[in-house]
């Protein structure tokens, strides 16, 4: 974003995010945030300060949605990291 040529503040575009707002917004639940302001641009790693909280994320995400998160999830965009979480195989409960 160039702030020279106008003084308008710019927003990061939330279109993708906003058609699966549901399922983001399970997803930031499921990582432990009870709110967040999440555009089209935002991604796992956003929630996370240090590497003890990717492993506290990984293991709520295994019991959420039955599937593992690998170190590359951290950095696809939230919209297309729910997308992705529906397509792989679920762990068979025990």
């Amino acid at each position: 974003m160039s702030m020279d040529d106008s003084d308008e503040i710019q927003f990061a575009s939330s279109l993708e995010v906003d058609s699966r707002f549901l399922r983001v917004s399970w997803l930031i639940e499921a990582v432990g945030r009870s709110e967040a302001w999440v555009s089209d641009e935002s991604v796992l790693r956003h929630f996370t300060l240090y590497p003890e909280e990717e492993e506290a994320i990984i293991q709520r995400v295994q019991r959420t949605y039955g599937v593992t998160l690998r170190p590359p999830d951290f950095e696809l965009y939230l919209w297309q990291l729910v997308d992705e979480l529906e397509r792989r195989p679920r762990a068979q409960p025990r």
